[in-house]
This record gives C-alpha cells, sequence and structure tokens, in this order.
C-alpha cells in the first residue's frame, strides 16, 4: 500500500551535469523490474509502484539512490485509427483523484517503466503506447507533475509475498558481477535512454507511434 508523503518532490542528491545512469545498468535493471512484475502479477500496468520499487531496489545493487515519486502523469496514446489521445492518472470529471507512480534518480533521470504497457490494460482501445522513459529530459508527448514523496508497507498479503519474491530475484540477478557491457539485453519494448537514445522493440512499436504522432500531432495536454 503506498504511503504517500507532502510537498514537492525532489531528486535524492544533486544532479551531476552529463552523468546518467550507465545503459548497461539500464538494461539489466529496466529487464528484471519488468520481467519479473509482470510475471509474479499478470501485468504490471496495474502495478505501477511494484514496478518503480524494485527498480529502485535493484539500483542500490550498484550504489545508485533514487526516490519514489507520486504525482498526476500523463501521455499520448495512439488509437486504433491512429489518432493520438491522452491518458493517465489525475483529477477525472467523477471527482476521483487518481495518482501514478515513477522514480527518479540521483542524476535528475526520470524513470518510468510501466508506461509502454499501458495500452494492455483491459478494456483499453488503444494500439501503442509510448516508450518505456529513463532519461532527464522528458519529450512532449508525456507530462509529469510529482506531487511527493511515495513509500509502501506492503501490508496486504499478496503485496507482501510479491515484495518478498521481487527483492529475492534482484539479490539473485541483479549484481555487478551480471553486467553485460557488450550488447545489453534489454526489456522487447521502446526505451527511451539517456542521451536521447531510442531502442525500439522487434515489432518497431515506436516506429509507428512516432509516425502516427507526427501525422496528427499532439494534442492539448489535460494537466
Amino acid at each position: 500500500m503506498a504511503q504517500l508523503g507532502t510537498g514537492s518532490s525532489q531528486t535524492v542528491g544533486s544532479t551531476r551535469m552529463n552523468v546518467s545512469t550507465s545503459l548497461p545498468v539500464i538494461a539489466l535493471v529496466s529487464r528484471i523490474a519488468t520481467r519479473a512484475t509482470d510475471r509474479l502479477t499478470g501485468g504490471r500496468i496495474d502495478h505501477p509502484h511494484l514496478t518503480a520499487w524494485a527498480a529502485q531496489k535493484a539500483l542500490k545493487k550498484f550504489s545508485i539512490d533514487s526516490v519514489l515519486v507520486y504525482g498526476h502523469a500523463a501521455w499520448v496514446e495512439v488509437m486504433e485509427d491512429s489518432k493520438a489521445r491522452w491518458a493517465g492518472f489525475w483529477d477525472k470529471p467523477d471527482g476521483v483523484e487518481r495518482f501514478w507512480i515513477w522514480l527518479e534518480t540521483q542524476y535528475g533521470e526520470v524513470v518510468d517503466l510501466n508506461v509502454s504497457s499501458a495500452h494492455r490494460k483491459a478494456g483499453s482501445t488503444a494500439r501503442f503506447a509510448p516508450p518505456m522513459l529513463w532519461s532527464v529530459e522528458v519529450p512532449k508527448f508525456y507530462k509529469y507533475v510529482p506531487l511527493g514523496e511515495a513509500q509502501f508497507d506492503f501490508s496486504l498479503a499478496h503485496e507482501k509475498n510479491w515484495a518478498t519474491a521481487l527483492e529475492q530475484e534482484i539479490g539473485e540477478k541483479c549484481d555487478p558481477s551480471k553486467i553485460v557491457l557488450t550488447n545489453p539485453e534489454f526489456p522487447n519494448e521502446p526505451i527511451l535512454c539517456p542521451g536521447r537514445k531510442l531502442l525500439d522493440d522487434t515489432e518497431f512499436s515506436f516506429k509507428h507511434y512516432d509516425r502516427a504522432i507526427s501525422v496528427y500531432g499532439i494534442p492539448d495536454c489535460p494537466i
């Protein structure tokens, strides 16, 4: 269960010029955090806090600090008719305020490993979502409004079991000795990395996504 703090979120430590998480670390952390959460929960889109928490635990193995952030978030999805629309978590017309969870590293990077799977949510009619994000630079098809720092106690039995399993897998697989420097394996999902490096998946999902928003444009952001 999330314990939501108060005040604005701040990244841990100071943002250093031209310093970012290395691509081999991003590859290992993003792959383990997403695959493990998907396998345990059946789909991480309904559990963004768990994926972010797993990534935070994994980054600590490489002495990289980060904070879990809650707030409002929106991203542009491409629909079946190829038109773009905003989706995400913010104030809704029914008056229910919804929050998203993401990670901010000590380098000032925004890490969102859930957004690329958003279009898979039950009932969604979206065809494509934007890439996973791990970057200081946030492209205009995302919008993040941090509200505070999130902490989790995992008081529910099933979440406690998930957290225990995740921590064990991270301990086994997210070790500096497991780093692959040459051609590291990323998740088979588009991911936007530091330095504007975009890694597409085997189906070239981002290529199709980018083409659609280039044709139809990006609507005004709701937040």
